[in-house]
């Protein structure tokens, strides 16, 4: 029979476990590391970039769990929680994706949320802008066992109208009380008198005073003229000269009350009771309520004396200083009712308003009722407060059809007849509520206005004595980038964070190693970034002078057992020196105070060296018996006082009010117009520290020496001009001194903070309705298995249920409101299922989500609509098995999940058949592949701009594992033309050095894979614990067409690429991401320290790196590259090359073992079928190159040896493209081959470390048939 050619039209289909009969032409038997393009046909993969090393040492490496928060092109990070160690601990770290470098992290306590038993599969991550919900699937959700309150046992009557000659009755437990009113006197139809008379009738004669309190006038606000507690500024005209006086500022008057007779205080005091003064003396008190900007008092007919016996009402309640201010109306409306005192006035000259001064006898007035024990009433316009210490029953009704008064208790049916006036907080049921038909809710009182009684609104609240708040200790943490690009990780409780306040640390007892311990000082935040400014000039002192609080304590006697005496400086730390007295002497705090024990001298100096020893914020002195201490800064920032649990051994003496201190700062380069708000944090060149203090602190209150941490406040509001200079008086001094962090100089730049606001991250109780109709969302008591992002909810799957946030607040899984079913609300349903199902995975994919159970692929949208609770549909729409614990990727228009056969994978393509009725179809797209996947596939990654699916597979413990599988393809005419399934062998860097027992301890495996834009990136760990392990790597992985090293017209194919003399990165602690270069004089060698070690079986080469189009790259000879360093491997060159640009990596093999050609002959029906009955002999192949240095294909046939042919393109070739003298060449390569089709095997390799592109082939044979096929 003649020649013929079967030819191979490209090499892009893969790798083929099929039978010949059934298997395509251009598969292939086995493909490591090369790459089937369609653009550039088949060619040796793209090389690995080294990206940087993280050099903290991970003996005994358990595991982790990654991800990579692709912010925008400028920032990209991954995310690990790794666990490790013979008793293991958990490191959770933020590194930069591009450089490694670690972000800082304030951390949290988020308890042990973060540990687990398998870190590889434990969590699940889903990023929603700024916030990184991270879900333990080992941890059970739970809710906390606090409960809402009970319904109080009160009752609110209602006068709703009043009427001539009507009867208005109250029964409460089975007793009548009635009045009728009169049938003249319109007076007495007023609501609110109905109210008091009823209230009289339910009182009887019960009304009492209590004991007499002594009180004393204790001041205007905090003091005149600052203070928290300002009813209003104005600018005051001087009535002759025409002066202004620019801070007239209006306080309220407290007085300082001292309880007597046994009652406690908050018997006695609460908002809105009234009191009345029984005597006075001294100074009368003049008070005004009104605000005049002429005299800054009201008019004269409003500075009034108070009055004996007259009733006025408690305003404010401080229960902690023991202070109250007044009002004259039991409801307020505005400041006008308060007792108000300016803080100057006129009188001729401007001088400090006289406000009065003496003590008073105070008496609160307490309603308790003759008829019903244990009750109480008290009238508030047109109703009536029922207090009782027991539970009661009661009703209300008239004499004219019981619609002129009603009474609520607990519960109601007709929300429509609450009272628009009621107190703070009253709470009811509304049960079966017959105008709505909805199910029973609960209704609480907010006054529009703040005070405890008032005109408002009845808002729907959550009902009584249930569970409310998840334990947020079992609920996912969130990760915050915050605005200065550090991040928070913390529990959703809706507290804001705390931040490292490094001398209190100290001083609360811990030790200074613990103080610092696993804290990145350089990176630790201090709070939001605001903005900065660079100064103008030097810090001045020219705002505020200053003094200092002073204060003193006298000891009068040796104290005994367990007396205390407490101190708190101006940062708010208190102190507690506790004493101790025995038969050996008297013990301060545990420690025997010296020689002089058992004496008041001794006393003293044992104090004062335990205020050294705190570290408390004063200067101290000690003189006999008496200790005195002097405020570090100026003023009143603080709140420094002094007391004892025994008065009878101290005389205290303090501490005194300071003036305020403020330094001045002027600014330029910050941002126009903006405000910066007294209390605003600032401080000097932040983020310099280049590592932490390693002894002796010394702290005081700036921190440590040398810190740029230390942060002050901004003294009081000020704007920045429209050309970005402002001036800032800072809280404090930053001139110089014995200031540790003083000294802000012209030039320096100055950043402002903010305490930042995590009040918005917070699981959102459950705020309306009860368990029944407001119940636990159903991941409650569950493992929550996967966390989603769909339809601008925040989804969980657990169990057999998946429940959806409500719309737009992904942190609330309860419904707001139980009135009406909100389009908005959570959506919690179960999987329609006859086995006991349990979903692994939620996946978005074509409008829908979709969700997977072991077995069970179900479908969760709303048709066309958007998905609320009242669209909401879902329904089963396969049955493909699915991997419990590898999330399903989506690829263009695929849903693609792998699923176990044995100790091998297979994987299934899910597609839309019907979108309109939301119908789904699966195949098996790794059918021809039966044995070629490891069974346990640990994650997928995808590259749509490819298409293209990364497949990692999960490692076996202990083992090194460098091996990827890639599955291609190619749709084109609703036909998939290519399917291909291949494999990669990366070539990793050592993650260590020495050996255990004769094993490499270097050996490391692929830990994770990640894609950002057309780059894959990896994470490669230890493999096995033993000794020496160096931390771990990420490299990265460009994969697209055509894609060269900059410069040149090749790309240079190694694996660990790193090169020299490009931009140098700063130095960053345990961070290696560089070729550090340095030339020894002394030696005549320059080093080349790489950023990770080299083995003595790498491959490893150095390339020369093209600088333009005509430098060649060729591979150079170090003198040596076996040198372990601090950072890596050192290669060495002899004399200065320092100059000289390397690249410098590991070769990799890449692998194509050709399938046999088949003859097949045409069959009746115009197909074509495997012709076996006969001898199909292939003389030789012809391999179509394009773009190629040098590869080597081998022949083996049976019986004979194995014979080799390498291509080599000649630079001397007319025509030829090269880069420098590196030759590139274009044609078809022969390779003979003689043996029969199925007797022998043709392989192409290529270790080179130049490009292979490998278009086509063709084989050239002779086939001698047997028979001739009937028909044909």
């Amino acid at each position: 029979m003649a020649l013929f050619n079967k030819s191979f039209p490209n090499l892009l289909n893969g790798v083929s476990q099929q039978s010949d009969a059934l298997r395509v032409d251009n598969t292939c038997k086995q493909q490591t590391n090369a790459y089937p393009s369609p653009v550039e046909g088949l060619i040796k993969r793209h090389p690995t970039d080294f990206r940087w090393r993280e050099s903290t040492t991970l003996n005994t490496y358990l595991g982790g769990a990654h991800h990579v928060i692709n912010r925008d092109d400028q920032e990209k990070y991954l995310v690990s929680i790794l666990k490790y160690g013979a008793s293991p601990s958990v490191a959770f770290t933020v590194h930069d994706l591009e450089n490694g470098y670690l972000a800082g992290v304030n951390t949290a306590d988020v308890g042990d949320y973060l540990s687990a038993d398998d870190p590889t599969t434990a969590f699940k991550f889903v990023t929603i802008g700024d916030a990184t919900i991270i879900v333990n699937k080992e941890k059970t959700v739970r809710m906390d066992s606090e409960l809402t309150d009970a319904l109080e046992d009160k009752a609110l009557v209602h006068v709703r109208q009043g009427d001539y000659k009507t009867h208005y009755r109250v029964t409460i437990d089975g007793t009548v009380k009635e009045i009728e009113t009169s049938a003249t006197d319109e007076n007495e139809v007023q609501t609110d008198y109905i109210a008091t008379a009823l209230t009289d009738a339910l009182r009887g004669t019960g009304e009492t005073l209590y004991t007499d309190n002594t009180v004393t006038l204790g001041g205007v606000g905090s003091s005149v003229g600052i203070g928290s507690n300002d009813v209003g500024a104005v600018t005051v005209t001087r009535p002759t000269g025409g002066a202004t006086y620019n801070n007239a500022s209006f306080k309220t008057i407290y007085f300082q009350v001292e309880v007597s007779g046994g009652d406690t205080w908050t018997d006695k005091y609460q908002e809105g009771r009234a009191v009345q003064f029984t005597t006075l003396s001294g100074t009368h008190l003049k008070y005004h309520t009104s605000i005049d900007s002429h005299s800054g008092i009201g008019s004269n007919s409003d500075n009034k004396n108070i009055q004996l016996n007259k009733k006025y009402y408690i305003d404010t309640v401080d229960s902690t200083n023991k202070r109250i201010t007044l009002r004259t109306h039991q409801s307020v409306t505005n400041s006008n009712n308060k007792f108000l005192n300016p803080a100057r006035t006129y009188s001729g000259t401007y001088t400090n308003s006289h406000f009065g001064s003496g003590s008073y006898i105070l008496k609160t007035t307490i309603n308790s009722s003759s008829n019903f024990a244990n009750m109480t009433f008290e009238d508030y316009d047109s109703t009536i407060l029922c207090s009782s210490t027991e539970d009661f029953t009661i009703e209300a009704n008239d004499s004219v059809s019981d619609t002129f008064i009603k009474a609520f208790h607990k519960e109601t049916q007709y929300f429509s007849e609450l009272p628009a006036h009621c107190h703070r907080g009253f709470k009811l049921k509304v049960s079966g509520d017959a105008e709505t038909v909805v199910d029973d809710y609960y209704v609480k009182f907010e006054p529009r206005e703040p005070n405890d009684y008032g005109e408002g609104a009845w808002q729907e609240t959550v009902g009584d004595n249930i569970e409310y708040k998840y334990d947020y200790s079992t609920m996912p943490v969130v990760l915050i980038r915050q605005s200065d690009g550090t991040f928070q990780l913390r529990n959703l409780d809706g507290l804001s964070p705390e931040y490292v306040d490094w001398a209190d640390k100290v001083r609360a007892g811990e030790s200074e190693t613990n103080a610092i311990t696993g804290v990145d000082n350089e990176n630790a935040a201090v709070g939001d970034f605001i903005d900065s400014g660079q100064m103008t000039t030097d810090a001045t002192h020219t705002g505020g002078t200053g003094t200092k609080a002073t204060g003193s304590i006298e000891v009068d006697s040796v104290p005994t057992n367990d007396d205390t005496l407490t101190i708190t400086d101006y940062e708010g730390f208190a102190y507690e020196f506790k004493f101790h007295s025995s038969t050996t002497g008297t013990y301060l705090n545990g420690r025997y105070v010296s020689t002089s024990s058992g004496t008041v001298n001794g006393v003293a100096s044992a104090i004062r060296q335990a205020i050294v020893d705190a570290n408390l914020q004063f200067t101290s002195s000690v003189s006999t018996d008496t200790v005195s201490l002097t405020a570090l800064v100026q003023g009143t920032a603080g709140n420094q006082t002094i007391t004892t649990s025994d008065a009878s051994h101290f005389t205290l003496a303090g501490m005194s009010s300071g003036a305020d201190f403020y330094s001045t700062v002027a600014l330029e380069g910050m941002t126009a117009d903006r405000v910066i708000n007294a209390g605003t944090l600032l401080s000097k060149n932040p983020n310099t520290t280049t590592s932490h203090p390693s002894a002796d602190l010394n702290f005081d209150q700036d921190g440590w020496a040398g810190s740029p941490r230390y942060t002050y406040k901004v003294f009081e509001d000020a704007t920045v001009a429209a050309n970005g200079t402002v001036t800032i008086k800072v809280a404090g001094d930053v001139v110089g001194g014995t200031r540790r962090t003083g000294d802000w100089k012209d030039n320096d730049v100055i950043s402002f903070y903010e305490d930042p606001d995590f009040s918005t991250y917070k699981w959102n109780e459950r705020r309306a309705g009860d368990e029944s109709t407001n119940p636990d969302p159903s991941f409650v008591g569950k493992e929550i298995e996967d966390v989603f992002f769909f339809e601008n909810r925040l989804g969980f799957a657990s169990g057999g249920s998946v429940c959806l946030s409500e719309s737009g607040e992904f942190f609330n899984f309860f419904k707001v409101t139980v009135v009406q079913l909100l389009d908005t609300a959570p959506i919690d349903v179960n999987v329609p299922s006859t086995n006991v199902a349990k979903l692994r995975h939620g996946v978005p994919f074509k409008a829908n989500l979709i969700l997977f159970d072991e077995q069970t692929q179900y479908v969760l949208g709303a048709g066309r609509q958007a998905v609320t609770p009242k669209t909401v549909a879902i329904s089963q729409t396969g049955t493909a098995e699915c991997d419990r614990n590898c999330k399903p990727a989506v690829l263009g228009s695929n849903l693609m999940f792998p699923h176990r056969k044995g100790t091998k994978a297979g994987f299934h393509n899910m597609l839309i058949e019907n979108p309109e009725a939301d119908i789904y179809s699966s195949y098996n797209i790794a059918e021809h592949i039966p044995s070629y996947l490891e069974g346990n596939i640990k994650q997928l990654a995808v590259i749509p701009q490819e298409n293209l699916l990364v497949v990692l597979p999960k490692p076996t413990a202990g083992t090194q594992h460098n091996t990827l599988y890639f599955y291609k393809y190619l749709d084109m005419n609703r036909k998939r033309v290519q399917s291909a399934w291949f494999k990669y062998e990366v070539t990793l860097p050592y993650v260590g050095t020495g050996t255990t027992n004769g094993v490499s301890n270097a050996t490391a495996q692929i830990d994770s894979i990640h894609v950002v834009d057309d780059t894959l990136y990896m994470t490669c760990m230890p493999t096995k614990s033993g000794v020496n392990w160096n931390g771990w790597d990420c490299l990265s992985m460009k994969i697209g067409s055509n894609i060269t090293d900059d410069n040149s017209s090749v790309l240079t194919l190694l694996d660990c690429k790193v090169s020299s003399g490009g931009a140098v990165n700063k130095d960053h602690t345990g961070i290696f991401n560089e070729v550090r270069v340095h030339y020894d004089s002394s030696s005549n060698k320059t080093w080349f320290d790489l950023p990770y070690y080299v083995g003595t079986n790498d491959n490893f080469k150095v390339y020369s790196k093209a600088t333009d189009s005509s430098t060649s790259i060729s591979e150079v000879t170090p003198e040596s590259s076996n040198t372990v360093v601090a950072t890596g491997t050192r290669v060495i060159f002899a004399g200065n090359v320092s100059a000289t640009q390397y690249w410098f990596g590991k070769q990799y093999t890449m692998t194509y073992e050709f399938a046999q050609p088949l003859f097949k002959g045409a069959t009746a029906s115009g197909g074509s079928s495997l012709v076996t009955s006969g001898r199909y002999q292939v003389h030789s192949a012809d391999l179509v190159y394009t773009d190629t240095n040098t590869f080597t294909t081998s022949v083996s046939a049976a019986g004979r040896n194995t014979y080799t042919y390498t291509f080599t393109a000649d630079s001397n070739k007319a025509g030829i493209t090269t880069q420098g003298t590196t030759p590139i060449d274009s044609g078809d390569f022969r390779v003979p081959i003689h043996a029969k089709n199925d007797s022998y095997t043709m392989t192409v390799t290529s270790t080179a470390s130049y490009p292979v592109k490998l278009s086509s082939a063709e084989f050239e044979g002779q086939f001698n048939a047997k028979s001739r096929r009937a028909g044909v």
